[in-house]
């Protein structure tokens, strides 16, 4: 939990959108306790992981000019952030709104890639072809 509250404030810090959580919390879940988080509720909000399984958009859901923005801020800081070489979002999602407006969430780690090891780089273009898949189901829906 503090890893994923880590890494949305620093992807906050550079700018990006990001769903915000609270405080970690205990729940009992089946019996058992567990540490958990609120989530800034999106209505109508869908993970771009679950897009790109799908390849179409769920009813209510819709793309936006703010939609396409939003990518493109993304990738453009994922890609120039990192002084420059590259900021790789480990497990990184994207959640799109019913209004159509993209945010980060549930990331593990946020990690500068490494230009001399190409630590981060395997990462970094798995997190860009997320975005290219997501763009892709959007456009067509």
């Amino acid at each position: 939990m503090d890893e994923t509250r880590e890494a949305l404030a620093e992807l906050k810090r550079m700018g990006l959108p990001v769903v915000e959580y609270s405080e970690p919390i205990v729940v009992t879940a089946g019996g058992r306790r567990r540490q958990g988080v609120y989530m800034d509720y999106v209505e109508g909000g869908v993970s771009g992981k679950e897009l790109r399984t799908q390849r179409s958009l769920p009813i209510g859901v819709k793309a936006t000019p703010e939609t396409f923005a939003d990518l493109a801020k993304i990738e453009s800081m994922l890609l120039n952030g990192g002084q420059g070489h590259g900021v790789a979002v480990w497990d990184l999602d994207l959640m799109v709104g019913k209004d159509g407006r993209v945010r980060l969430f549930d990331p593990a780690a946020v990690v500068p890639v490494d230009p001399r090891s190409g630590k981060g780089k395997s990462s970094l273009n798995e997190n860009l072809k997320l975005i290219a898949d997501l763009r892709a189901v959007l456009s067509t829906g």
